[in-house]
């Protein structure tokens, strides 16, 4: 006995919306995703904003003074926000009625079902990431050019143009970026500590080091005579089964769709990812549609990855892999 028309369309939501379905796999199946899930912000407004807490004393009005002058009533007035415009993404499936007509034992509509879920998880997630580990642009992965803003926007040294505020504006609105002219060079621990310096201040450092498998499998090779600690309770909980590298204290994980022969450095509290409250993963039915005989589901996301403060992220580039 075949599975009815309502029973399929039974199946692709809860397939969607239930324990383990698509809203929660796309996150809980990806190392990276995991991790910001877990520290999901909101987005709302017309623009997700951040205050800009950056101080310089030489333009401040403050100052030493010998307890006997007048002191200025003028106030520091420096730049007050980050701004990012909300992103939109969606994925669709479609069940036909020919593809029921053409699956009509029960075992083949419950494994047609289980394929489309299977093709949209992995699908959104894929956006997802590959906008995230991009500029923007298509030059560095992009698919479309309302898309995310992502890592490769901030991890800059200089010519910074993000949040709708600029280098030339403030001069440490600028990552740490150790690179070597474009010629790639053997990892070193010297450099790995360059980068995880570099972007500390006080108690703010990584918390994260991300890397294609290649790459990881270099560092992983350099640090095995000295440390190799593993944490598997680091996602635990999140869906995700994979050990973590642990060295100098920072989680280090690998991501194919992060950029080659390199390692980036987070802080992962000024790295987020926000989502609006009314799109996070929503679930929106049509069936019977006029235009083709077919059923369908559409699964929305609205929000932004976005960084607050760039200072406190770094990116060791040209690494031999």
């Amino acid at each position: 006995m075949s599975l009815t028309v309502g029973q399929v369309t039974a199946l692709t939501v809860k397939g969607i919306d239930g324990d383990g379905g698509v809203k929660d796999a796309v996150f809980k199946n990806h190392a990276y995703l995991a991790r910001l899930k877990k520290n999901e912000g909101v987005y709302s407004g017309e623009k997700k904003s951040f205050p800009f807490n950056f101080l310089d004393d030489a333009n401040t009005t403050g100052g030493y003074y010998n307890g006997a002058e007048a002191l200025s009533l003028d106030m520091y007035d420096p730049m007050t926000e980050l701004s990012f415009d909300l992103i939109e993404l969606y994925e669709t499936l479609v069940i036909t009625h020919r593809d029921l007509a053409r699956n009509s034992g029960k075992e083949a509509r419950l494994s047609l079902v289980a394929e489309r879920l299977k093709f949209v998880e992995k699908a959104l997630r894929q956006r997802m990431v590959k906008g995230i580990f991009s500029d923007g642009t298509v030059s560095t992965g992009a698919l479309s050019a309302s898309q995310f803003v992502g890592m490769q926007a901030f991890l800059k040294s200089s010519a910074v143009d993000y949040g709708n505020v600029t280098s030339t504006d403030v001069s440490v609105h600028v990552a740490y970026v150790n690179s070597n002219s474009g010629t790639n060079r053997a990892i070193t621990t010297a450099l790995h500590q360059d980068v995880l310096g570099g972007s500390a201040e006080g108690e703010e450092r990584a918390s994260l080091v991300i890397g294609k498998q290649a790459t990881m499998n270099q560092f992983i090779e350099l640090i095995k005579p000295h440390q190799r600690t593993t944490r598997e309770s680091t996602l635990n909980g999140l869906g995700h089964d994979g050990s973590t590298l642990v060295y100098s204290g920072v989680d280090h994980i690998v991501d194919n769709l992060a950029p080659a022969n390199s390692l980036i450095f987070l802080n992962e509290k000024f790295v987020r990812l926000y989502a609006h409250p009314e799109y996070n993963m929503k679930r929106v039915e049509k069936q019977d549609l006029e235009t083709m005989d077919a059923m369908m589901q559409r699964i929305f996301f609205k929000g932004v990855y976005a960084c607050s403060v760039l200072r406190y992220q770094g990116w060791l580039k040209d690494i031999t892999a």
